[in-house]
């Protein structure tokens, strides 16, 4: 049976409306720094950005990565309640492959519970997956339904994750079930975030019931600097240069104009991390005509394209302790590039509630 035979009703949230993205753009590009949100926007760029997950990611091609993500969904099944509903909340939720090992987990968990009563284990369930690309929400939704999900338990929500402050208001929406617990997913989404801007969203976004998974790439060894450089073959290489470039392309630059770069940078933020950075070097002249503006880019200028920091468990936890969080539990890959982290909120006495 095809496990997705309906029509998918998907959210828009107002933060990915075409004139905020169109004001965006242009702010970006007034900027010479591209919104990280403008990589995945199109369903060109998320089927790039898919192909290159699936053939570079340690969370695809790192069977001892690919068990801690399966390891932590079933941590956080088993930590929850099976008598009360539950909703997942998905930020940045992507193909939502690693959500639906949480599902089929969760779905485990109470049909054992259930076993001797006909009540159905996928009642008082809802999911909220949530990304800037429309493509992505629907994979994930997808991808839940295979994992035994109903569609009318399933609210794709389009939003702009880095454009909004207040998550809580923007993504409440009518399918949560009274009284639920929750479980907010936050995956393969901090290395983009400027350390402090994500974690304050999420401790707004938390109530004291709700667990919070979240992943993080890691610099593998004591060195944060060495650690890094040794994941950088991952980024420069020929799949991810051509999706960098995918906007900027889009926008009117032509394949001569210039080129992308890659290096290793200190976080300009103070917290100590290291970050990989690509830059775009224009060689030549070129006017950039975008929803009604010219840009003139002239030999030399540079463009600020992407960036990906790489956390430490020491800064990490120190991060996390800054804005009211705790780790519980964590788990990290064979070589050590890659944790998955399940997260509390903690109250005044700096327990977790």
């Amino acid at each position: 049976m095809d496990p997705f035979p309906n029509s998918l009703v998907v959210r828009l949230h107002d933060s990915v409306f075409p004139e905020t993205l169109s004001v965006s753009r242009r702010a970006s590009l007034r900027k010479r720094q591209i919104d990280p949100k403008f990589h995945y926007e199109t369903p060109k760029q998320a089927w790039r950005w898919l192909k290159i997950h699936q053939t570079f990611s340690p969370a695809q091609t790192d069977p001892s990565c690919l068990q801690i993500y399966n390891e932590a969904m079933e941590a956080v099944a088993h930590a929850l309640d099976p008598k009360r509903p539950v909703q997942l909340i998905s930020l940045g939720c992507g193909g939502g492959q690693k959500e639906a090992q949480f599902f089929r987990h969760w779905l485990n968990t109470r049909r054992r519970s259930t076993s001797q009563s006909p009540c159905d284990p996928t009642k008082n369930l809802a999911y909220l997956p949530a990304d800037i690309s429309a493509g992505l929400t629907v994979t994930a939704s997808k991808s839940a339904c295979e994992a035994g999900l109903n569609l009318d338990q399933i609210e794709p929500v389009v939003m702009d994750l880095g454009g909004v402050s207040d998550w809580q208001n923007a993504l409440i929406g009518p399918n949560a079930p009274s009284g639920s617990q929750r479980v907010v997913c936050f995956l393969g989404m901090l290395p983009n975030f400027r350390p402090d801007q994500a974690l304050s969203s999420l401790t707004d976004l938390l109530g004291p019931d709700d667990w919070l998974v979240i992943s993080a790439n890691l610099a593998p060894g004591t060195d944060s600097f060495t650690g890094t450089r040794q994941v950088l073959p991952l980024y420069d290489n020929p799949p991810t240069h051509e999706w960098l470039q995918t906007f900027l392309w889009d926008c009117g630059v032509e394949r001569e104009d210039g080129g992308l770069s890659f290096h290793i940078a200190r976080c300009p933020h103070g917290s100590g991390l290291h970050r990989i950075e690509a830059k775009y070097v224009f060689q030549r002249h070129r006017t950039l005509n975008v929803d009604g503006e010219a840009f003139e880019m002239a030999p030399g200028t540079v463009i600020d394209v992407f960036f990906s920091y790489r956390h430490t468990m020491p800064m990490l936890d120190a991060l996390l302790f800054e804005h009211g969080l705790k780790r519980i539990e964590s788990w990290t890959n064979r070589s050590m590039d890659e944790g998955v982290f399940l997260v509390r909120k903690m109250d005044f006495t700096g327990i977790s509630m």
